[in-house]
């Protein structure tokens, strides 16, 4: 397509006829003017707005995307060459979502070449050139609004419905024929047909570019085009337009051909009359319909509209195979993940979580520029082909863009919801040769993003590797260990600092059949993700009651024994139960057991928690807040909690011997006995440590200065030897 100055709407000359006057101020003859370069922004809208025009203007393709979401426009002006993203690509990416837009390029260069083919040449409505004349922009801008008027009232429902029209376009040479078909259209009494007839491929082309239509009936002979060469061209012109050919020839395979190009259906000239003509016609727009509406839920996401997983991985495929034959190329992969969704869904409704995916969606879309594709793979997490990148800067772009764009809160309703997004990021070659590697490797740093503190994100590393696949072992081995008996207690002493009483924590330990001891770190998060702490904890608590009663039995007294609860115990409203079950079985009293419940999982929900905390204390248990120092907790909270012990976390013990930690251990001892509770200091290392807590009056403490956790025999012998005149004046 080439262009020189004074190009109008399609070639079209001025002054051909007399068109009404346009209302410019009224939201339907909105324009808006892209373009990098601030001056020409200024003087494209001193201009128009001196003609009365309704003008906004932006520096970007990525901002007008961002707009064309929440506004419409009747015609989108847009300089040709940007940084970002051409005008060619701009008005190709508009095109498909606002079909009815007029759409203007504005170039600085004398002679234009624009090839044909692309989606978004053919969109073009003209060209202005640089520098402009007044009544060219004048001109070209009010015949763009009027094609915009043209294309929405075909567009709109209530005229289609009211007239209950099917615009016909028409490609047939031979004149006769071409009045017989108009003649049978015009006879049907189901529909009201409105055909636009023309001869040439060429002039059909044109039409399509210019007016929306319902249906194509197309001849297969056309002077500028034999065969499927015309069915062809028309269906990639406008793929959403069912095609029905109508021919002189009743050839079987001809037929067979004509629908692999892309028609809807072949009918014969002289067997068809207008009742067969229109079942037809309407048949062929049904199947159309249901086509590609089969199409757009095989490769679109239905609620953000964005790719989805197996669009993204047609992208990707092609992008890794054109890289594989330009050895300059390296596309990437991003693998996205909302932080914190699952409390939104939880805690406010699916409802507002699927907004929070679709605002979500459109802030991606926002930071990433065509070609690049976002897409969604399922649930709260998102992905995006980078087509092309040459360094690791180059690939921090889009992942900081993307951040900047999660920044502001998603406002919701009455709610302000923070949509932050931890990111993995994995490039071809280096962290993988095929689309499944980058993918999963991808997935892999995105979790190292979000255990590094969320909202930021991370490239993919070998080591990312062989810890995911570590833990994807541990995950598999981690299935029935409960049942299998391999799970086994560890018990550590507690020492009270003015009196001999005996207590220990119960310790959960994995005997792997290979690996050996399992340290807990490294097996119960993934015992928490997964949902089995529920059913190991139970385990845990009985083994645990049951080891007191044997102690009990055997040597006479009873140590007081600490088991944590989880946070998904927590949570499971059969605790009680299972805590008054393990008690009665193992005929323990009741004060041998404490539970201990970290200080993060009461202060999620005080209230809830001051119930569940109620209901533990009232069967006779002591209850111990675990970790604490680390969080936020009001110590006016901690009243309403029926709570016997604190333990101060071993953050806290390290720091002793520091002013500041001191200070805050001291401070935190106080406080507690005033509220009358006792007081454990755990990761108790050294001398000075424990020299401190005893000097503060710290009721008791733990850690490796006393003893390390051991088996439950071991644990005996410690006791015995640290206490025997327990034993013997039970």
């Amino acid at each position: 397509m080439g262009s020189k100055r004074k190009t109008g709407l399609h070639g079209q000359a001025k002054g051909q006829g007399q068109e009404p006057e346009l209302d410019l101020s009224s939201e339907n003859c909105r324009i808006l003017y892209v373009d990098d370069d601030p001056d020409a922004r200024q003087a494209f809208r001193r201009l128009l707005a001196r003609k009365g025009f309704q003008i906004e203007t932006v520096s970007s393709g990525i901002e007008a995307i961002a707009l064309t979401r929440t506004k419409s426009y009747a015609v989108i002006a847009t300089d040709l060459e940007m940084p970002e993203m051409t005008g060619i690509q701009l008005i190709e990416t508009l095109h498909r979502s606002t079909p009815s837009t007029s759409f203007v390029l504005v170039t600085g260069a004398a002679w234009l070449d624009l090839p044909t083919e692309t989606e978004g040449a053919r969109a073009i409505t003209c060209v202005i050139h640089k520098p402009w004349e007044v009544e060219e922009v004048d001109d070209a801008l009010r015949r763009g609004i009027r094609l915009h008027h043209t294309r929405t009232e075909i567009r709109s429902p209530s005229r289609r419905n009211q007239e209950n029209t099917t615009h016909v376009l028409l490609l047939e040479d031979n004149p006769g024929d071409a009045r017989l078909v108009q003649r049978m259209l015009s006879g049907s009494r189901a529909s009201n047909y409105e055909v636009c007839h023309v001869e040439r491929l060429e002039d059909g082309l044109r039409k399509l570019e210019q007016a929306e239509f319902q249906i194509i009936l197309t001849d297969l002979s056309l002077p500028d085009a034999r065969g499927m060469d015309g069915v062809t061209k028309l269906q990639t012109s406008c793929p959403w337009v069912p095609i029905v050919v109508m021919s002189g020839v009743g050839d079987e395979e001809l037929a067979v051909g004509a629908v692999q190009a892309g028609a809807q259906d072949y009918l014969v000239k002289g067997t068809v009359d207008g009742a067969s003509l229109h079942r037809a016609l309407r048949y062929a727009i049904e199947r159309k319909a249901a086509q590609q509406r089969l199409a757009y839920l095989a490769q679109y996401d239905q609620l953000t509209g964005l790719a989805n997983r197996t669009t993204f991985q047609e992208h990707a495929r092609r992008a890794v195979a054109r890289a594989r034959r330009e050895p300059g190329r390296r596309p990437a992969i991003f693998v996205l993940d909302l932080d914190r969704f699952k409390s939104v869904n939880d805690t406010l409704g699916h409802d507002v979580g699927d907004k929070l995916l679709s605002i979500v969606a459109d802030r991606l879309l926002s930071a990433i520029a065509p070609p690049d594709l976002v897409a969604r793979l399922g649930g709260d997490e998102f992905a995006v082909l980078i087509e092309n990148i040459s360094n690791e800067e180059m690939i921090a772009g889009p992942a900081i863009r993307i951040m900047e764009a999660m920044r502001p809160d998603a406002i919701i309703g009455e709610h302000a919801l923070r949509a932050s997004t931890s990111i993995g990021i994995a490039s071809y070659p280096d962290n993988g040769l095929t689309v499944e590697d980058l993918t999963v490797n991808a997935d892999v740093a995105m979790y190292r993003a979000k255990k590094e503190g969320r909202n930021s994100y991370q490239f993919f590393d070998q080591a990312m590797h062989d810890k995911a696949l570590g833990r994807l072992e541990l995950e598999r081995d981690l299935e029935g260990a409960c049942a299998r008996g391999e799970f086994v207690l560890y018990f550590q002493p507690l020492q009270h600092q003015r009196k001999r009483a005996l207590a220990c924590e119960a310790l959960l330990r994995w005997q792997h059949p290979t690996k050996g001891l399992v340290e807990p770190g490294a097996f119960i998060p993934l015992l928490e993700d997964s949902g089995e702490i529920v059913e190991v904890g139970a385990w845990v608590l009985k083994q645990a009651c049951e080891q007191v009663s044997e102690w009990q039995t055997r040597l006479g007294f009873s140590p007081r024994i600490a088991v944590n609860v989880s946070p998904r115990q927590f949570e499971d409203p059969n605790l009680v139960t299972l805590v008054t079950n393990a008690l009665r079985n193992a005929n323990i009293d009741p004060s041998c057991l404490e539970l201990e419940v970290t200080e993060s999982i009461v202060m999620r929900d005080p209230e809830s928690a001051a119930v569940a905390l109620k209901k533990l204390s009232d069967l006779g248990v002591r209850i111990a807040i675990d970790d604490f120092g680390t969080g936020f907790t009001q110590f006016a909270c901690l009243v309403r909690f029926p709570i016997t012990t604190l333990k101060i976390d071993r953050s806290v013990t390290e720091t002793i011997g520091e002013t500041d930690g001191n200070t805050i251990a001291r401070t935190l001892i106080d406080m507690g006995h005033n509220l009358g509770l006792e007081i454990v200091a755990e990761g108790v290392e050294t001398e000075i440590q424990r020299e401190f807590l005893r000097s503060h009056s710290c009721d008791t403490i733990q850690g490796y200065l006393i003893a390390r956790p051991m088996p439950g025999p071991e644990c005996e012998a410690w006791m015995l030897q640290v206490s025997p005149e327990l034993v013997a004046a039970s």
